[in-house]
């Protein structure tokens, strides 16, 4: 895959509304809202993404 297009992930398993992404500490966590008020995260931790694994 071209660049970092591998890092990337489609959640289509429900009907998100809200989206946002904050940093902690230097891990970037990834915060949406579905269309039933619940809330679901993931965190990236980017500085472990290893270059080798491509």
């Amino acid at each position: 895959m071209p660049g970092e297009q591998h890092l990337l992930k489609v959640y289509s398993d429900r009907s998100y509304v809200h989206t946002t992404t904050v940093r902690h500490q230097g891990t970037t966590v990834a915060l949406a809202m579905d269309d039933q008020w619940r809330l679901v995260y993931t965190v990236l931790d980017l500085a472990r993404h290893d270059e080798k694994s491509r």
